[in-house]
């Protein structure tokens, strides 16, 4: 038996071994086989399909609306949760008139106590005044100073008159006082102050605003209304930042990514209130977002083969 070349030995095993390409017939001449692309790879026996990734990135699952509608979501909770904050900071550092008093629905009797002066400060003995719904009088001794006795607690006109001078009319509140002669009311302690100065002239001034003659309604005391303006300043405050985090969560949804900041951002929605109709929506965004949490997901992994992330 003769020696076979073992380059002829290795070709007639291999042949041997492949089945035959198709369209070869026997006794003719096979056409070339084409090189093998990138990626496949000669089994045993046959070819097999190469890998996706053998002709680059493979190509994204689509995603469906949710991600989206979060997005959308969270953008409206977020900007009702800044105008949430910026109503409420207003109100309560008494824009809206009405926070600054409280209603006091007591009744009982007061003292108007006070001192009438000049322009230079000497008393203003002689004027006149005069507790105008009640029609109450009393004038000013060689010091200025006079006192009205047995006045109903609440609002009442005081006027102040003299000759050659301008007449003043101011609103007072008049807090109750009990038998000791000390208020009895929150707003004060004693009795009610009401000091003039006089001014030459003719004709009626007001001082300060006017006021419903009896109404019950006293001042707020100073420092609930430093508290309430305090709480105003906290609301503004908190109702930006929640808001802003819920827009933040908003735009990382409409992208799909960062599944942490927009949880974060649904949760901020959620706690702003935001007319109640944040919330809301806040709430409508977290469902959505715990139903697609797996197109994060995918995202993430995209982005990590692609090199972003």
């Amino acid at each position: 038996m003769g020696t076979v070349d073992g380059k002829d030995a290795r070709e007639e095993g291999t042949q041997g071994n492949m089945p035959p390409p198709p369209g070869a017939d026997a006794g003719r001449q096979a056409p070339p086989v084409p090189p093998a692309p990138p990626g496949y790879y000669p089994p045993y026996a046959g070819w097999y399909a190469p890998p996706p990734q053998a002709y680059g990135t493979a190509t994204p699952s689509r995603r469906s609306s949710k991600p989206r509608i979060i997005g959308i979501l969270l953008t409206l909770s977020g900007v009702l949760s800044i105008i949430m904050g910026v109503f409420m900071g207003a109100m309560l550092t008494n824009v809206v008139p009405w926070m600054t008093e409280w209603e006091n629905n007591t009744s009982g009797m007061g003292e108007i106590d006070g001192q009438v002066i000049f322009m230079n400060n000497s008393p203003a003995a002689g004027a006149n005044v005069t507790v105008v719904d009640l029609d109450l009088m009393a004038s000013t001794n060689e010091t200025g100073h006079y006192r009205i006795l047995s006045v109903e607690n609440g609002w009442h006109d005081i006027k102040v008159e003299m000759p050659g001078y301008k007449t003043f009319v101011k609103s007072v509140y008049v807090k109750i006082l009990d038998a000791a002669g000390t208020s009895a009311s929150s707003s004060g302690q004693g009795v009610t102050k009401a000091d003039f100065q006089l001014q030459p002239g003719d004709g009626e001034k007001r001082l300060g605003d006017a006021r419903t003659p009896g109404s019950k309604t006293g001042p707020m005391d100073e420092n609930a209304r430093r508290i309430i303006q305090s709480m105003g300043s906290v609301c503004a405050v908190v109702g930006l930042l929640l808001g802003s985090f819920a827009l933040l969560g908003g735009y990382f949804a409409f992208r799909a990514e960062r599944l942490g900041i927009v949880a974060l951002g649904t949760l901020c929605g959620i706690l702003s209130i935001g007319f109640a109709i944040g919330s809301g929506l806040a709430v409508i965004a977290l469902i959505l977002l715990l139903l697609s949490t797996d197109e994060f997901d995918k995202n993430a992994k995209r982005d990590t083969v692609n090199g972003i992330g």
